[in-house]
């Protein structure tokens, strides 16, 4: 008995051991990084990570790798903070996420995969996912955009942004705290604009705050309401469901099951 204690002892305490060393944890860091579904012949690799993982994680030098990929790129420091009962939990909750110095060029989008992803993930069950605070720092951009029937580049520079209260769960909301950038636009010849954003969204609306778009020959400021354009196949099943409860009709068509406060119709 004694000996088969000190081999689980060993199958557990070793690697949690060695993720607390540098190269254990980067080791992980980088299985982590490749399971992430990303685009064909794409991946993403980091070079160094602190060790321990029970509180967060901290991964340096990730670069973002595409042989014949639609996006280049790297990250400085990636640091995520939660609690391990809250990670695992519903919803999965995320203290913080932090970016520092974020290197990012897209050549083309990848419409192909982003369709694969919306049939693959049909009949899943949704996942609910929590994030107290969002925060990328030193963000610089190149985006190749179409314009005027030629391939043009939409630069971003010192990209900061600061998201709260990030939520998840088949539909999205999140408070936008700050996003402030320079652009410099694809048009000829190209124009430096300051942007400077504030607002929320929630599932039936996004919210502006502070909207400041200023360049030599621009200046956009405002704020406002834009309403979010719910799901047709949603209002059907809510209307439904109002007529079916109002003309009484589940009092004899609805099943019943055993609740924990006796029988209740079986509204699944």
């Amino acid at each position: 008995v004694a000996v088969v204690i000190l081999v689980l002892l060993g199958l557990v305490g070793i690697p949690l051991a060695l993720l607390q060393t540098p190269w254990g944890m980067t080791t992980v860091a980088n299985l982590a990084l490749r399971a992430i579904p990303l685009w064909p012949d794409t991946r993403l690799e980091a070079t160094a990570s602190r060790p321990g993982f029970l509180s967060g994680i901290e991964i340096y030098g990730i670069r973002l790798i595409a042989t014949n990929g639609p996006m280049t790129g790297s990250i400085d420091t990636l640091t995520i903070h939660y609690q391990l009962h809250e990670l695992l939990g519903s919803p999965r909750r995320v203290r913080e996420i932090r970016i520092a110095g974020l290197q990012l060029r897209a050549s083309r989008l990848p419409r192909a995969v982003t369709q694969g992803r919306k049939q693959s993930a049909q009949g899943r069950r949704p996942v609910q996912v929590a994030f107290d605070r969002f925060e990328l720092h030193r963000g610089d951009l190149e985006i190749h955009v179409p314009s005027f029937g030629r391939d043009s580049v939409l630069l971003a520079r010192g990209l900061d942004v600061r998201v709260s209260d990030f939520r998840w769960h088949q539909a999205m909301s999140l408070a936008l705290d700050t996003l402030g950038t320079i652009l410099v636009s694809p048009s000829a010849p190209p124009e430096t604009l300051r942007l400077a954003l504030r607002g929320s969204l929630t599932p039936t609306q996004i919210k502006l705050d502070t909207l400041s778009l200023v360049g030599e020959r621009t200046r956009v400021t405002g704020a406002g309401t834009l309403p979010v354009k719910s799901d047709p196949k949603k209002e059907q099943i809510a209307r439904g469901k109002y007529l079916v409860t109002l003309m009484v009709c589940n009092d004899c068509h609805t099943p019943w099951k055993m609740g924990e406060k006796g029988p209740e119709p079986d509204m699944s």
